[in-house]
């Protein structure tokens, strides 16, 4: 007969490939609730019926939001109720995860990457609170609280986790699009990125073979995001280079123009002129 823990996961892996993926967080959840401390196969269980919840609940809200422009102007207030519903909907969402994630699932017992983990989401969830703009509480709160939980999950990796692995390179991905994408600090992002790109290309072949896929993926990331974010940093330099050469250009134009206007104005070339007149 299968224990208790060993049916929720069985519960999540079947709600999971049914999509049901809120039945799936109900079984995670039971599980982060449970003294045994969860291992790489949970944690990632865990991690896609949290995500799988949440980011159908933002798909919505995007959808909503596209479609407001084409929205008949007595219809808008519909419109305007039925997203602040989607919105508490995925706030409640968020705030249960991070919930459980307090009350339960950090050990005194914990191992590095189980915090490692444990921050990450943290970080995570409260990013998209940040995203959300609830109103009903301070937006500072939640951007101040994503800095605080990113920086402490950075603190455990770097102490212990390989540089390759999976778990370090999934919170530096999303660490650094959160200073590029969310406090438009693309620079800090893309310094973030590099470095635990080259660190974890360094140290790839170093990874036992179960690791080594993920690790993988994580770095394709990284490099994507690099490109992007050196090609953006790029271009708006080159902006920035062109308003301030053509600045300089318009007042070099205008001095010109002042001191041509000037010489004009003096007896000597009015003279001349009222003689060729």
């Amino acid at each position: 007969m299968m224990s208790e823990r060993t049916q929720n996961i069985f519960m999540a892996k079947l709600s999971g490939q049914a999509e049901r993926f809120d039945d799936m967080l109900f079984y995670m959840k039971a599980v982060v609730k449970q003294p045994q401390e969860m291992n790489m196969y949970e944690m990632d269980l865990f991690t896609m019926a949290c995500k799988s919840v949440i980011e159908a609940r933002r798909v919505a809200i995007r959808s909503v939001n596209s479609m407001e422009s084409e929205v008949e102007p007595h219809a808008q207030q519909q419109v305007d109720q039925y997203k602040a519903a989607i919105q508490m909907e995925l706030t409640e969402k968020i705030t249960d995860i991070l919930h459980i994630l307090d009350k339960y699932y950090l050990s005194e017992t914990a191992t590095l990457g189980s915090k490692v983990f444990y921050y990450k989401m943290k970080g995570d969830y409260n990013r998209y609170l940040v995203e959300l703009q609830v109103e009903n509480e301070p937006y500072r709160h939640y951007l101040t609280a994503t800095i605080r939980a990113y920086v402490r999950a950075s603190k455990y990796a770097s102490s212990g986790l390989p540089e390759a692995h999976p778990q370090r390179l999934s919170l530096a991905l999303n660490y650094s699009v959160f200073y590029s994408d969310y406090l438009n600090k693309p620079t800090i992002g893309l310094s973030i990125a590099k470095t635990e790109y080259k660190s974890g290309i360094d140290k790839l072949d170093d990874l036992p073979e179960d690791l080594y896929k993920d690790a993988v993926s994580h770095l394709r990331l990284l490099r994507d995001n690099i490109r992007m974010w050196e090609k953006i940093i790029a271009e708006a330099e080159a902006e920035a280079m062109w308003e301030k050469i053509t600045a300089e250009a318009e007042a070099e134009a205008s001095e010109s123009y002042v001191d041509a206007s000037s010489d004009l104005r003096s007896p000597q070339n009015q003279d001349q002129l009222e003689t060729i007149s």
